[in-house]
């Protein structure tokens, strides 16, 4: 797994200034934000091809008489909300307020309580809401963007492969040629 500084070396072996003193058109600044644009571009598209990769999971402590659950940091997609039960998870179904209300209030309780959920805001929000509490009484499945590459030792998650890396070098070694055009 490539470092932050080992690709800003590539992007410069490409551009033929192998180091930042011999270089005084291409800045390590500018290269590392040309090789996080990419980073995020990258992570985009694959959570929009829907491969699992940076898939992420969090438990959702229910609580009684509450809705609304704040979103992960990070969120860009979910990709299920299950419900903790005795025989295991049971997933949510997403449901829009469109043209229907949903009920808003259930009686029932424990392993029989499974409601929908929709969004609003940075929230999601139960409906029904639980009448009950519960730790852990969900797991939010979802899609993260990864934090910006801001250390020279930082390095891709492990699940951006090598060549996904060497996508990334082209691309910045693009960028910075087209922007010094």
């Amino acid at each position: 797994m490539s470092t932050l500084a080992q690709l800003r070396q590539r992007v410069r072996y490409n551009l033929g200034e192998p180091t930042a003193s011999a270089s005084p058109r291409f800045f390590d600044t500018s290269i590392n934000n040309h090789l996080n644009e990419g980073y995020r571009q990258y992570q985009c598209m694959l959570i929009e091809a829907g491969e699992g990769t940076f898939a992420l999971s969090t438990d959702v402590n229910l609580v009684a008489n509450q809705a609304s659950y704040a979103l992960p940091a990070g969120w860009v997609k979910t990709k299920k909300i299950e419900r903790y039960t005795t025989w295991g998870t049971m997933p949510l179904e997403r449901f829009e307020r469109v043209d229907v209300s949903n009920v808003t209030v259930s009686s029932n309780a424990g392993d029989w309580y499974l409601p929908t959920y929709r969004y609003e805001g940075n929230n999601f929000i139960l409906e029904p809401y639980p009448t009950f509490s519960q730790t852990a009484g969900l797991v939010h499945r979802y899609y993260a963007i990864q934090a910006a590459l801001a250390l020279d030792a930082d390095s891709p998650v492990a699940s951006f492969i090598e060549p996904w890396q060497d996508m990334l070098v082209v691309y910045a070694t693009i960028k910075e040629l087209s922007a010094k055009d």
